[in-house]
């Protein structure tokens, strides 16, 4: 996480990504691919419709092959924080997610819905930090998740955003 730009009426974060999530999708799906096609080949005869040998190991490797491209389909749709902007002048607060396979949405909040910034330590030995806008409703709009989690030096970011949007730091670290 990085800041691109920071006035007084506005303020611009660069949220990055590790690329052992894109390394985890591919992989994922792919040996859920080749779990199918491995049944298909070896345990059907691949020409004829209505020859079907079902045995327990067919059966096995197609139920294993379904949950790798369940769990690589999961990854590949999962929105991933990309970038985000808070604006002053337009009451708003821009977060802008990118999914591998359904491409950048974008979210906008009301800067006024924004009630805390939250820091949130996730293990102990070689920890992650993990930052999110707290808003009214209690509800959580992660800055980071998994793929992207903060080192310590990025909670300074955080009380940077808390202190822009003169709003309380949650720190539970």
């Amino acid at each position: 996480m990085k800041i691109l730009e920071q006035n007084s009426k506005q303020l611009k974060l660069k949220l990055e990504s590790n690329i052992e999530g894109e390394w985890i999708v591919g992989s994922t799906f792919l040996v859920g691919i080749v779990c199918v096609f491995a049944y298909a080949l070896i345990f059907t005869d691949w020409l004829s419709i209505n020859s079907f040998k079902y045995s327990s190991t067919g059966i096995t490797i197609v139920l294993l092959g379904g949950l790798f491209i369940y769990l690589g389909l999961s990854y590949l749709v999962r929105h991933y924080p990309e970038s985000c902007c808070f604006d002053k002048n337009i009451g708003k607060f821009t977060l802008k997610t990118k999914s591998y396979l359904l491409g950048l949405k974008t979210s906008e909040y009301l800067l006024t819905d924004i009630s805390s910034v939250k820091v949130v330590i996730a293990q102990v030995e070689d920890p992650d930090y993990y930052i999110s806008l707290v808003t009214v409703l209690k509800k959580e709009i992660d800055l980071t998740t998994k793929y992207n989690s903060a080192p310590k030096g990025n909670t300074e970011i955080a009380q940077q955003i808390a202190d822009f949007l003169n709003i309380s730091l949650i720190d539970k670290t």
